[in-house]
């Protein structure tokens, strides 16, 4: 069996992820949308998470796949000079559309508007939780966000 995560393309590994999700059709209208924006997320950060596995040799797996969507890893990520700009775009247009985003003037916990985008980035990243737990094995993943 090959391992997606460690020689599959972008587009592989995220037909494999979406794949393992509940489908949007059999979730509620409120699920539905995030499940939908969940898969926009996804589709900005695997290119990203790809492009590090091939050039700054980063373990991509479920587990570290997991990790890199921790609010705080995707700020890192989009602020990275290394990453070239046509890959790490949707990424940036990913968390520059967060509702709030714009009024964040400090990435502290502390800041009312950074807390809001983290939150609506949470309620995308977390309908992988059992997706990816399921890819790793069923081991559970560490929760960092």
């Amino acid at each position: 069996m090959i391992d997606l995560f460690s020689r599959g393309t972008s587009a592989e590994i995220i037909d494999l992820v979406t794949s393992v999700m509940a489908h949007p059709d059999d979730l509620s209208e409120e699920n539905k949308i995030w499940a939908f924006k969940a898969i926009e997320f996804i589709e900005a950060l695997v290119p990203v998470m790809v492009w590090k596995r091939e050039n700054q040799s980063f373990f991509l797996d479920a587990q570290s796949l997991f990790g890199a969507m921790a609010f705080r890893n995707i700020i890192d990520l989009t602020n990275s000079i290394s990453i070239p700009a046509d890959i790490i775009l949707p990424l940036k247009t990913y968390i520059e559309n967060l509702h709030g985003f714009s009024q964040i003037t400090t990435y502290e916990e502390t800041d009312e508007n950074f807390f809001v985008v983290k939150q609506q980035h949470f309620y995308r990243a977390m309908q992988f939780l059992k997706p990816l737990t399921y890819l790793n094995g069923g081991d559970e993943l560490p929760f960092r966000f």
